[in-house]
């Protein structure tokens, strides 16, 4: 038989100790390497047979998310399953934007886990369902918010998407430049956002409407 190869990354001993044991009574399970940190899974990956790696994000010298991206652009051969306490919505949308394929919480069941290595190391996309759920009422929140916007407001995101400066997006819609930043900030108070990167990123990503 063989056994999945798999390390566990994640800067808690006995959390580690604890998981490698719980794996290890699996027959068709190995857990080749326990690491408290990205850098030495990227280490481990070099020197060992690697199938999938245990990703925990918050580790000191490299973490998860670094971690995970490089092993996606190196490795990509080796699947990453994040296993974590973080289970917000941010940090579910950057683990998979840099390349894990699956994503659980640390409050999961060892029956879960175990589903969760098995499909991941198979090629399918495993997330748990209180992450989905998380990601679900983050869709609904945008949703929620983006509905108060007003219709000037809505031209005035179309034409910022849209490349236009604000004296440009003022002269289009005939008003003044200062009116314009009004709208603006308006709009990043009711998204909840800073700059025009993450209002490109809802307006595609959330599917915005005009």
């Amino acid at each position: 038989m063989n056994k999945i190869k798999i390390v566990i990354a994640d800067d808690y001993t006995l959390l580690r100790e604890a998981w490698q044991v719980l794996i290890q009574s699996r027959p068709d399970m190995e857990v080749v390497a326990c690491v408290g940190n990205g850098q030495e899974v990227i280490d481990q990956i070099k020197i060992r047979k690697v199938d999938l790696v245990l990703m925990d994000i918050n580790m000191p010298i490299l973490d998860g998310i670094v971690a995970t991206g490089i092993i996606n652009n190196t490795t990509p051969w080796v699947k990453v399953l994040a296993l974590t306490m973080h289970s917000e919505a941010g940090y579910i949308k950057k683990m998979f934007q840099a390349g894990v394929k699956g994503f659980l919480p640390k409050i999961a069941s060892k029956e879960e886990l175990f589903d969760a290595i098995i499909s991941v190391h198979k090629g399918d996309v495993y997330v748990h369902r209180s992450c989905s759920n998380k990601l679900v009422e983050e869709k609904n929140s945008v949703s929620e918010r983006s509905a108060t916007l007003t219709q000037r407001e809505l031209d005035v995101i179309k034409l910022i998407i849209g490349g236009n400066t604000s004296r440009e997006i003022a002269e289009k819609l005939f008003i003044s430049p200062k009116t314009v930043d009004v709208h603006k900030n308006n709009i990043f108070t009711k998204l909840n956002i800073h700059n025009v990167a993450s209002l490109t990123r809802i307006v595609v990503e959330k599917g915005l409407v005009f």
